[in-house]
Parts: C-alpha cells; sequence; structure tokens
C-alpha cells in the first residue's frame, strides 16, 4: 500500500511541475495584454512630446512712405531641450522707392536660413544663422539686372519675454559677418529682428 501511496505522489509531483513548466512557457511567449496597451500609451506619448517641442512662428516687419518695405518670415523649429533650439525659415522682402524724376523702382527677394539658439539665462540666448538671400543687382557698367544668390552668416544674441523652452516674443540683434555694402540687400551689417515662436 505505502508502495502505491508513495507512486501517486510522485506520480503528482510530476505532473504539477510540468505543468507549472508549460505556464512559464506560455507567459514568456504570450506577453500579457497589459504591456501591449502600456507600449500603445508609450508610442502616443512619445508623438505627443515631439510636437510639444515643435515650434512655429516668425517675424513680420513694414515701414510705408516713399520708401516702403515689407518682409515676412515664417520659421519652424524643434526645441531638443531647454538649452537648444534648431529651425528653419523662408524670408519674402518687397521694396519699392519712388524717385525724384517720379520713377518708381521696386524688386522682390525671396530666400531661406537654418538657425541654430542657444539659452544662456533666464531668457537670454546667443543664435547663429546662415541666410542665403536671391534679389536682384543693378550693373551700372552693362546698365543691366542679374538675379544673384548672397549668403550670409549671422551671429548675436537675443532675449525671449518667455523663457519657458523658447516659447514667446523675442528682439535679438545680428552681425552680419559677411557683409559688403556692394552685394547685399542691407543697408547695414547689424540687424535688429523682433518676432514670435508659439
Amino acid at each position: 500500500m505505502k508502495k502505491y501511496i508513495a507512486i501517486l505522489l510522485l506520480l503528482a509531483t510530476c505532473f504539477g511541475a510540468s505543468a507549472q513548466e508549460k505556464m512559464k512557457n506560455k507567459n514568456k511567449s504570450t506577453p500579457p495584454p497589459s504591456s501591449k496597451a502600456g507600449s500603445t500609451t508609450d508610442k502616443n506619448t512619445d508623438e505627443i512630446s515631439f510636437w510639444k517641442n515643435v515650434r512655429v512662428g516668425g517675424n513680420f516687419s513694414a515701414a510705408f512712405g516713399t520708401y516702403t518695405y515689407i518682409q515676412l518670415t515664417p520659421i519652424v523649429g524643434y526645441v531638443f531641450n531647454e538649452k537648444l533650439f534648431t529651425g528653419v525659415s523662408g524670408t519674402y522682402i518687397y521694396q519699392s522707392e519712388k524717385l525724384s524724376s517720379g520713377a518708381k523702382l521696386s524688386y522682390n527677394i525671396y530666400g531661406m536660413s537654418a538657425i541654430v539658439r542657444y539659452s544662456v539665462y533666464q531668457g537670454l540666448f546667443i543664435n547663429a544663422e546662415n541666410e542665403a538671400l536671391n534679389y536682384s543687382l543693378y550693373d551700372a557698367k552693362s546698365n543691366t539686372e542679374q538675379r544673384i544668390w548672397v549668403n550670409s552668416p549671422f551671429i548675436g544674441a537675443g532675449y525671449i519675454s518667455s523663457f519657458d523652452n523658447f516659447r514667446g516674443p523675442y528682439i535679438m540683434a545680428l552681425y552680419n559677418l559677411n557683409y559688403d555694402p556692394n552685394t547685399t540687400p542691407y543697408p547695414s551689417s547689424w540687424v535688429i529682428r523682433i518676432g514670435m515662436l508659439f
């Protein structure tokens, strides 16, 4: 009798161990539903985090009268961390001038820029950008105009009133490292820009 009881206990132990091993393997091969839901949530969170760091905005300036100047510069960029912002911008400038003779000269300028900004301290930032503009250049010798591309690397600093990850109105002063009065649409090597990022 004792022999049969011992055999039954041995078989029960073997079946129990086998069942436990099967359950372990099943758990390994099939992840629980909660983990799948978690991965979807993580993916959605990553997408939200990406768009939270995207900034759009730019600057607009205008002057009217004998000399008319209109500039539109939209910006799209990304905040990598609380210190670093990079972006690209497009530029369109319209200029017109009424001469004393009654004639009117007008120009259309367009181009693009690559921008990097680094936050220094509570709204203060340094800015570096490379701008390429296309505009008409008058050649007095041949009395003709031709469109040319002018490359202008700018460096400078600025202040953004809300230092919450580069969001808010800003003002900055930039210096053109490649300034040439004969081949640039800017009247000075220094440029002041005022804009907004959302």
